[in-house]
C-alpha cells in the first residue's frame, strides 16, 4: 500500500548478511566509551605472521585459529590488516571467526575497537547475527551491559531476532556484575513473555549466580522449575547446588540431591564427590566421607588432588588409607601437588611413620615437584621430633646450596631439636 511503511522481513535460516554502519551501531547514545586499540592502525601487517596474499590460505588460517587462538594479538590484527588490504571476497564466516579468536585472548576492547575502524568501513565487511552476538558477548564481559542490550536494537533493525544464546549472555554478564537480580528478572522476562525459550544453559547461568550471591534456596527452587518443565539438569548444575548446600553445611540436603542426580541418570562427576566428602569431613563424618571415597572409585571416577587433600586421612591416623589414595592417585596419572606432599609428609611424621614420609618426600623430585622451604620445615621438623637429630642438621646446612632461606619456624624447628637433643644428652 503506498505510504505504508517498509518492514524489514524476519530473517530465518541462511540469509544474506547485511553491511553495519559502524558508526550508528557505537554511537554515544548507546553510552559507548572508546576502546580503540593503538596497535590496530599501527603496522598493517606483519608478513611473518600473514606471509601470503592467498585468500584461502588465510580462510584456512582463520578457521584454525578460531579454535585454537593466536599466539599474541598483534598476528590477530596483522590478519585483520592484511585481509583488508586484499579487500574482496571474505564472508561474514571468516570475520567472525577472526572476532572469535581475539574475544578467546580476552581482547574484547579490541574486537569493538575492530567495528569503527575505517578500513572495515572501507571493505564494507558484512555482519550477521553472530557477529552481533559476539560483540554483545564482548560489552558484557567489560561489564558495559547496557551496550549489550543496545545492540538488541540493532538485531530487529537488521531483521534477525535475538535468540536465546543472546539473552544467556546477557544474563551472565549479569551475573559476572554482581547484578543477581537483574539476572533473575531478566529471566522471569523470558518465562512470560516468551522472548525466547529458556534453555539448559539459562537455567545453569542463573543457578550458578544465586549460588554465587548465597541464595541456595532459590536455586533448588529454580532446579525444581526446570525439572517440571521436563528439562534434564546437567552434573554442572547438579554440582554447583550440592557444592554450596555442603558450604552451608547442608549435607543431608546435598546427599539428596546427589540421589536425585542418579533418578534423572545424571553420573556424578569428581567436582561433585568432592564436594559432597569435603562437606561430610567439616561435619566431622568421617566413615561416610571415606564410604563416599569408596563410591567414587567403585563409579570409575579417580580422586584428584583435590579429593586427596580435602579426605585428610591422616588426621584421623589412617595412614594405610591416605597411602593407598596417594599410590592410586600416581597410578591413575594424577599429579600430586606440593601441597598434597606437604599434607603426606606432615602426616606420616605425625603418625610416626617417619620412613614412609621420607619415601614420600624423596620421591618428590622423581614426580617433577622441587621441594620448597615449607617441605623442608616439615622434614627438619619432623626429624627433630624422631630423634633424629643430625639428619634434621644435615638438611638444614644445605639450603644454601639449594637456594632455600629458611624463616622463622624453619629455625624454631633446628634450634627446638638441637635444645631437645642436649638436653637428652644431659
Amino acid at each position: 500500500m503506498q505510504g505504508s511503511p517498509s518492514v524489514a522481513p524476519i530473517r530465518r535460516g541462511k540469509t544474506l548478511p547485511p553491511t553495519l554502519k559502524f558508526k550508528p551501531v557505537l554511537a554515544p547514545s548507546l553510552g559507548y566509551v572508546s576502546l580503540s586499540h593503538s596497535r590496530i592502525s599501527r603496522n598493517p601487517f606483519d608478513p611473518h605472521v600473514v606471509a601470503t596474499t592467498n585468500r584461502t590460505q588465510i580462510q584456512e588460517l582463520l578457521s584454525e585459529k578460531s579454535k585454537l587462538g593466536f599466539a599474541k594479538l598483534d598476528d590477530a590484527l596483522s590478519v585483520f590488516h592484511r585481509m583488508a588490504q586484499i579487500r574482496h571476497g571474505f564472508s561474514v564466516i571468516n570475520f567472525n571467526q577472526l572476532l572469535t579468536a581475539i574475544a578467546k585472548m580476552k581482547h574484547y576492547s579490541t574486537v569493538i575497537s575492530l567495528y569503527k575502524d575505517k578500513e572495515i568501513c572501507a571493505v564494507r565487511i558484512p555482519v550477521d547475527d553472530r557477529t552481533l552476538n559476539i560483540l554483545v558477548n564482548c560489552f558484557c564481559r567489560l561489564n558495559q551491559i547496557e551496550c549489550g542490550f543496545a545492540i538488541l536494537g540493532i538485531f530487529y533493525k537488521c531483521g534477525y531476532v535475538p535468540g536465546v544464546g543472546t539473552f544467556n549472555t546477557l544474563i551472565n554478564g549479569y551475573v559476572l556484575g554482581d547484578k543477581i537480580e537483574e539476572a533473575v528478572e531478566l529471566f522471569g522476562r523470558l518465562i512470560r513473555k516468551g522472548d525466547a525459550k529458556p534453555d539448559e544453559i539459562t537455567y545453569a547461568t542463573i543457578i550458578k549466580g544465586l549460588c554465587k550471591v548465597g541464595s541456595i534456596e532459590m536455586a533448588v527452587r529454580l532446579l525444581r522449575s526446570m525439572q517440571k518443565r521436563r528439562y534434564r539438569p546437567t552434573v554442572e548444575i547438579y554440582s554447583t547446588i550440592i557444592n554450596n548446600l555442603c558450604k552451608d553445611r547442608n549435607v543431608d540436603d546435598a546427599l539428596r540431591v546427589l540421589s536425585e542426580m542418579r533418578e534423572w541418570d545424571v553420573m556424578p562427576n569428581v567436582f561433585t564427590y568432592n564436594s559432597l566428602i569435603h562437606g561430610l569431613c567439616n561435619a566431622g563424618r568421617w566413615k561416610d566421607a571415606t564410604r563416599m571415597l569408596g563410591e567414587m572409585t567403585g563409579q570409575n571416577i579417580l580422586p584428584d588432588v583435590v579429593t586427596f587433600n580435602t579426605l585428610g586421612l591422616l588426621k584421623t591416623g589412617r595412614c594405610d588409607a591416605a597411602g593407598s589414595v596417594f599410590h592410586e592417585m600416581i597410578c591413575s596419572g594424577q599429579n600430586p601437588d606440593i601441597l598434597t606432599y606437604s599434607v603426606l609428609v606432615d602426616g606420616f611424621f605425625k603418625n610416626h611413620q617417619v620412613v614412609k614420609a621420607l619415601e614420600v618426600f624423596c620421591s618428590m623430585e622423581d614426580h617433577g615437584i622441587v621441594p620448597n622451604i615449607g617441605v623442608y620445615t616439615i622434614l627438619v621438623n619432623g626429624l627433630c621430633k624422631a630423634g633424629k637429630i643430625e639428619d634434621a642438621w644435615k638438611h638444614f646446612c644445605s639450603f644454601s646450596s639449594k637456594g632455600l632461606k629458611p624463616d622463622v619456624k624453619t629455625y624454631n624447628a633446628m634450634i627446638g631439636g638441637l635444645c631437645d637433643g642436649l638436653g637428652a644428652q644431659s
